[in-house]
């Protein structure tokens, strides 16, 4: 008796902990019934592999999801989507201080910390009035 006490207590335990981990409450929360609630999670599941980088599963849940759901996430957090934005940024000749911010933003995303900074002092420089300019200064300062 005292050891089905100790078998169910220990399982509670691993799965209690196990449903803490929020990749698994999305899982299990995914094998619903119901198609809004299926297709929620599975949404769910998607934003989780993109917020962790795991992009080869969030590709491979695509094919169950709206794009329209996901096509704004995708660009702002796809890596080679990112470079192709910032390309075609930095082959423009005449950059406007807005196109010098969302450099910065885009090599900010890639983690390129160094280059994004550099390109919010070009930004200042060519437009010293902008208060917004300085915050973001002030919040990505490598130093």
């Amino acid at each position: 008796m005292k050891k089905k006490i100790l078998i169910l207590t220990m399982l509670s335990l691993f799965f209690g902990l196990l449903y803490q981990d929020n990749l698994f409450r999305i899982k299990l929360k995914s094998f619903s019934l119901s198609r809004g609630t299926h297709y929620f999670n599975n949404l769910l599941l998607w934003h989780y592999y993109v917020d962790h980088q795991q992009w080869s599963s969030a590709i491979s849940l695509e094919k169950d999801i709206d794009t329209l759901d996901i096509d704004f996430w995708k660009q702002n957090s796809y890596p080679p989507l990112i470079k192709k934005r910032l390309n075609n940024l930095l082959c423009q000749t005449n950059k406007s201080v807005d196109d010098l911010i969302e450099i910065a933003r885009l090599y900010s995303k890639l983690g390129q910390l160094d280059k994004s900074h550099n390109y919010l002092l070009m930004a200042q420089q060519t437009d010293p009035i902008r208060d917004d300019i300085t915050q973001l200064l002030l919040q990505t300062n490598p130093f």
